[in-house]
């Protein structure tokens, strides 16, 4: 099977541009096959998305892309005061703590030099949506769709640029 067919077909698969939770959910299915197909080659999503919070590659690079896009910077001040006022919350999770071992909170991102949170994010969006526990209608489901959607997208911009390399060599 072409993977990166696969890849680039689920990135450039859009429904309505105000959508987003269906943009979220096909921009993730290309971020989670890039990883697992081109990146990593093993492992559950979990394990795959552990690999990448400890991945100091893309950390950097996605740190590179922030700085570069005064669009995805306003995102991310955005954002971060949303988690600020309400943090989101794992409904795979069985119990929701509310601090990490090193004491940051759960479910709140306080900059975006915090990658492994940022994954974490992602995920939990993508774990809220998958498993039905997210509402269309409802302002704040919307709006954290919209931004791991306007997050992700970036990321995954990069990843699809890597396999359009590939390809030409």
């Amino acid at each position: 099977m072409n993977f990166e067919k696969l890849i680039q077909n689920w990135h450039s698969k859009k429904i309505v541009p105000e959508d987003y939770f269906s943009n979220f959910i096909f921009e993730y299915l290309a971020f989670i096959a890039y990883l697992k197909k081109v990146a990593y080659f093993e492992g559950s999503d979990r394990a795959t998305i552990n690999q990448l919070k400890d991945d100091t590659r893309f950390a950097s690079k996605y740190k590179e892309i922030i700085k570069a896009d005064l669009n995805l910077q306003e995102t991310w001040k955005n954002l971060i005061g949303e988690l600020k006022k309400d943090p989101i919350k794992n409904v795979t999770s069985p119990r929701q703590l509310e601090k990490h071992w090193d004491g940051s909170r759960i479910g709140v991102i306080t900059s975006t030099e915090e990658w492994k949170n940022t994954v974490e994010f992602w995920y939990t969006v993508r774990n809220n949506l998958f498993h039905g526990l997210k509402d269309p209608e409802s302002s704040r489901d919307m709006k954290m769709a919209e931004y791991a959607y306007k997050t992700i997208n970036p990321l995954v911009e990069y990843f699809v640029s890597q396999l359009n390399d590939r390809a030409a060599r």
